[in-house]
């Protein structure tokens, strides 16, 4: 909360709540605590080899990590909520608010945008400092291959002790494309055996060396690939990206009977910039078995794929009562379009929802 007494609770008011408990509008969500779970699962992974960690470098870095940080580059969050809403009746930590001093009068809630400066000085650097070297954490070279955990674009080469090298140049529109491509820029002794990671949230995925087909594995596991390479070879791995729509855990109170968004790796948000004139924030829903199109488009200048789909239009309320008699009214439709999380508020000020009611 934006107390103006921080100084005083600062000692706790950083702190983990209760298991399962995850507000959408309160909650911290620092972005150095979103970098702190990246480098704890960096860790994990080189311990362990489980693709379970690289699961959740991507899933903070494509999501969370990147919302803290505006599309331009130059603004920043130091909370990061999942939902914001107006007219909240109490104050909220700001972007530019930190524990040690007293925290100034807050905007109102649907106007918290990021900030070109903090007095927090931690996250910006932060920031910069794991997107700089986020390459580090594209593969790594094991006693028994070369692991790549992390698409995107890359160049890899590297030698083991023995002496065997292998080059690799990855191409493919990932996280938008469903197919990755590398192809084998060298190879000495042979090269190396290769560990392709099969993303948690995966299901079918094919992969092919030269265009024959080879085991792709189960989900949340590495794929091997162990054969004489040689300069020119392509492997090709392809993840189907359907939009999947989740729901949580039943002790998550917050998100009952609300689902979110997700495709491939991509967590998506509503934002009121893209819903119909006359419709609030509180009024869509979801509806069970709703169709997704992915489409192209822009945010700030940015390409970013979007969803569009038909969401349910719920009545309103009255907003002087605490609790009001459900509107029988039929419930109307609209078109409406859902963005990445990573992109939202950079259009001004707005409301916003990653959690979305859903109509059965």
């Amino acid at each position: 909360d934006g107390s103006p007494w921080q100084g005083g609770i600062s000692r706790v008011h950083q702190a983990y709540g209760r298991a399962f408990q995850l507000p959408h509008t309160t909650a911290h969500n620092e972005s150095c605590a979103n970098i702190g779970l990246i480098l704890w699962g960096e860790r994990m992974l080189a311990l362990t080899a489980d693709a379970a960690y690289a699961d959740v470098i991507e899933q903070v870095a494509f999501n969370s990590l990147l919302s803290s940080i505006s599309l331009a580059g130059s603004e920043y969050f130091y909370t990061n909520p999942l939902r914001q809403v107006r007219d909240l009746p109490y104050a909220l930590r700001r972007p530019g608010d930190t524990a040690l001093h007293p925290v100034p009068a807050p905007p109102p809630s649907d106007e918290r945008l990021r900030e070109p400066y903090l007095s927090c000085f931690c996250c910006p650097p932060n920031i910069a400092r794991t997107l700089a070297r986020f390459h580090e954490r594209a593969a790594s070279l094991g006693d028994d291959g070369l692991y790549v955990h992390l698409y995107g674009g890359s160049s890899i080469d590297v030698t083991d002790d023995a002496g065997r090298r292998l080059a690799l140049r990855e191409d493919g529109g990932y996280p938008w494309g469903e197919t990755v491509a590398w192809t084998v820029t060298d190879a000495a002794a042979g090269g190396i055996p290769l560990h392709l990671r099969i993303p948690g949230w995966s299901s079918g995925a094919a992969l092919t060396v030269n265009g024959e087909a080879v085991p792709a594995s189960e989900p949340g596991t590495y794929a091997v690939i162990d054969r004489e390479w040689q300069q020119g070879d392509v492997v090709e791995l392809t993840l189907p990206m359907p939009v999947r729509v989740l729901r949580a855990h039943r002790l998550a109170e917050e998100a009952t009977n609300q689902v979110a968004v997700r495709r491939g790796p991509v967590v998506y948000c509503v934002e009121s910039a893209d819903l119909p004139e006359g419709v609030a924030l509180e009024q869509v829903a979801l509806r069970r078995g709703a169709v997704f199109t992915p489409a192209d488009t822009e945010v700030a200048g940015h390409r970013v794929v979007a969803l569009e789909t038909d969401a349910v239009v719920l009545p309103g309320s009255d907003e002087d009562e605490l609790y009001d008699d459900v509107d029988d009214a039929p419930l109307a439709a609209a078109s409406i379009r859902l963005i990445p999380y990573f992109a939202w508020g950079n259009r001004g000020a707005g409301e916003m929802s990653v959690w979305l009611p859903l109509v059965w």
